[in-house]
């Protein structure tokens, strides 16, 4: 992933791991295809592109809401593998022919005429959430409580196989029926689902998952805040060709560090991508030359080995929620 910095290891979703040295070229390799957006793999669609313009192709999210206690209200929203964004609203779903049927529902949603075209994501989020809908998993659990009469909202995401298989994913549910998905990637998506689609997430009662809790970034990463404040500090900047190169650094800048080293919070995952290069690593030594810490960072973003996570001293856990939400905002003022 990056050469080896002395003391340092990224840190992954399942411990903090010591890197082992890879090929460089690999690793840009890597890269390259990340500047250039190839995306993770998707199963293609095959319809034509006049059905492409009347329905979804493969939908990779989709968010519905679902009243029965007061009618049979229903709303849906979908995302598919091109970035378009579909909905609908029923005021009688029985009467207007939803499918409440689980597994019937992304057919009746990829059928021409069933959902509306909203708009389209811009490429860069679109990017974004692919990757975590690619490694998206099930560690869901059903908590106690919920409203009364509220209706249901779920929202799911869906991956597909060689042989287009879809494989649903509950990301969360609000309402009448509670569930929350622990995994990080779910929460993210959950949060940006709730963004991109509130005319659907927004009737469920308030009542739902809790989300990601914010822990500090030294349990995060596993490492001791004693000594931090006395301690070197060193920076790297590590590129994919030439390797790690140190940096010299500010007093403002060590001072900042420092603050988000002791009393910095991690707020959530931003993205599933791990770069191999253009990332700064700041690593903490103490007066004998031991190494205490190390936190890598690229645009205000932690870094780790399955993606990248908001932090409470740079950049603020909604920016790319505000970006999508501005795009759908300026697609419900075109319509």
């Amino acid at each position: 992933m990056i050469a080896q910095v002395r003391g340092f290891a990224r840190v992954s979703r399942h411990g903090y791991d010591r890197l082992q040295h890879m090929l460089c070229l690999a690793a840009c390799i890597v890269m390259a295809a990340l500047c250039i957006g190839a995306g993770p793999a998707f199963a293609a669609s095959s319809k034509t592109d006049t059905q492409r313009a009347q329905a979804p192709s493969n939908i990779i999210l989709y968010t519905v809401y679902e009243q029965m206690g007061w009618g049979d209200r229903v709303q849906v929203g979908a995302l598919d593998e091109d970035g378009v964004i579909w909905g609908q609203m029923y005021d009688s779903g029985y009467k207007q022919g939803w499918e409440y049927a689980l597994d019937k529902q992304l057919e009746y949603m990829t059928t021409p005429g069933n959902l509306e075209r909203l708009g389209k994501l811009d490429s860069e989020s679109l990017f974004v959430l692919k990757g975590l809908v690619s490694g998206v998993e099930d560690q869901g659990t059903k908590p106690a409580g919920g409203a009364n009469d509220a209706g249901v909202e779920k929202s799911w995401a869906v991956t597909y196989s060689k042989d287009g298989t879809a494989t649903r994913i509950l990301l969360g549910a609000s309402g009448d029926s509670v569930f929350e998905n622990f995994d990080p990637d779910a929460q993210a998506l959950y949060l940006y689902m709730r963004v991109i689609f509130p005319f659907v997430t927004r009737y469920a009662g308030g009542i739902g998952p809790a989300g990601y809790i914010p822990q500090n970034l030294s349990t995060f990463l596993g490492y001791s805040t004693l000594g931090l404040e006395d301690a070197t500090v060193i920076a790297y900047e590590i590129d994919c060709e030439a390797g790690p190169r140190e940096i010299e650094i500010t007093g403002s800048d060590i001072a900042g560090i420092k603050k988000l080293a002791t009393q910095g919070k991690v707020y959530g995952k931003s993205n599933a991508m791990s770069l191999t290069g253009g990332t700064t690593v700041y690593s903490f030594y103490d007066k004998d030359g031991n190494h205490l810490a190390s936190i890598e960072l690229y645009r205000g973003l932690l870094v780790t080995n399955d993606g990248m996570y908001f932090l409470s001293e740079y950049t603020p856990p909604t920016s790319l929620m505000q970006e999508i939400y501005s795009t759908m905002l300026s697609i419900k003022n075109s319509k």
